[in-house]
């Protein structure tokens, strides 16, 4: 059964680890400044209101649920800033490149920009009208 002939997902809060509550990766990446701290704070205050185990984040990361996805008639495209500060690009890039092993139709798209910029709407246009 298919449920979505197409999917495109840009601008995504993936990450490899749990966002909900302070983890030693998010304060890495804080002290790196590889994320910005408030971004981080808002961020575990909002999921934190939705998630309370590591069980429930497991539930609903694309990290883990795209390795339960066997669906090779869906289309995924996939867009990611380099440059985000969220930081969005790694976790993004995980499930594509975990989409690619599994052999399902993805395309991956890491841009230099920072959060939501340089999105080519044309293109995406295209992958959802083809």
């Amino acid at each position: 059964m298919v449920f979505f002939k197409k999917i495109a997902a840009f601008c995504g809060g993936v990450y490899d680890f749990p966002f909900y509550k302070m983890t030693p990766q998010i304060a890495e990446l804080i002290k790196s400044k590889t994320a910005d701290a408030n971004y981080a704070e808002e961020f575990i205050a909002l999921t934190s209101k939705y998630v309370a185990s590591d069980e429930e984040w497991k539930s609903i990361s694309p990290v883990v649920l795209i390795d339960k996805f066997s669906d090779t008639a869906t289309e995924i495209y996939i867009w990611a800033g380099r440059n985000d500060r969220h930081p969005n690009f790694e976790g993004n890039k995980l499930v594509a490149d975990k989409a690619k092993a599994k052999k399902l139709h993805v395309t991956w798209v890491g841009s230099d920009g920072g959060h939501c910029t340089g999105i080519d709407s044309i293109e995406i246009a295209n992958f959802l009208s083809r």
